[in-house]
Formats: structure tokens, sequence, C-alpha cells
């Protein structure tokens, strides 16, 4: 199922997709698919980020009302 996903990911040519440079099988039991690096980083991270970021807001937010 890897292989036929990468098969596609391959083959998609789009300004928000990243192309697939290649894939390398030596960082554990998974192949590891290789990409250019973006700006933000993974989108993992971006994610937390956004969630930490919103956190704060909200613990803020609810602060300065009790204030």
């Amino acid at each position: 199922r890897v292989r036929r996903e990468l098969k596609v990911w391959r083959r998609l040519k789009h300004d928000c997709i990243l192309p697939l440079w290649g894939v390398a099988n030596d960082f554990g039991p998974y192949p590891a698919m290789i990409c250019p690096w973006v700006l933000n980083g993974a989108l993992t991270g971006v994610l937390e980020n956004q969630r930490t970021r919103s956190a704060i807001r909200a613990r803020c937010g609810i602060q300065a009302e009790a204030a």
C-alpha cells in the first residue's frame, strides 16, 4: 500500500503539494519520504504551535476577564 501511495505522490504536480524527491529505508521499519524543506517546518509542528498559541490566548483572555 505504501508503494502505491508513493507512486501516486510522485506523479502529482501542484503548487500546494510538495514534490517527492525520494525514499529512504534506513530510518526504521517504515520508509521515510523525502521532500523539500518548507519554511515553517513539518505540518505537525505548525499545528502544535497553533494549538499552543490558541491555548495561551485563551488563558490570557480568561485572566484578563478575571482581573
